[in-house]
């Protein structure tokens, strides 16, 4: 389940069915959708922020527990445990490709988008 939250009273104004796992979430720039990452069915789930419901689920394998957007919105990074990353367009709702550049995750649930970088853990990799 995912609680939407009103931050001014502190309430739960909506509980949003998701897939099993939910252990992370970002939004997309313009705040027109959430992406849920689901670690134990590998999928994320797409909520419309406007109407709070759950419009797509897009499968990208298990071990996901967090992702990051790009700041155009159009890019999802959604890392695993073995130091692979699979790339989700956020327009065709479909991974497009899957990266093993030695990106590895810090900790479940600590990834986020600061100052337009995506912030994981590099590791073993010349490349950036």
């Amino acid at each position: 389940m995912f609680s939407v939250i009103d931050t001014a009273s502190n309430t739960v104004t909506a509980t949003i069915p998701v897939g099993t796992g939910a252990s992370g979430v970002v939004f997309s720039p313009d705040g027109t959708h959430a992406y849920v990452t689901n670690f134990s069915d590998g999928t994320i789930s797409v909520i419309d922020t406007a109407t709070n419901a759950v419009t797509t689920t897009i499968t990208v394998g298990g071990g996901r527990c967090s992702a990051a957007i790009t700041p155009d919105g159009k890019n999802l990074y959604v890392p695993d445990f073995s130091g692979n990353v699979r790339v989700v367009s956020t327009v065709t709702q479909q991974p497009d490709s899957y990266d093993s550049r030695g990106v590895r995750s810090q900790r479940c649930g600590h990834h986020a988008e600061r100052n337009t970088r995506l912030c994981f853990e590099v590791w073993a990799s010349s490349r950036h």
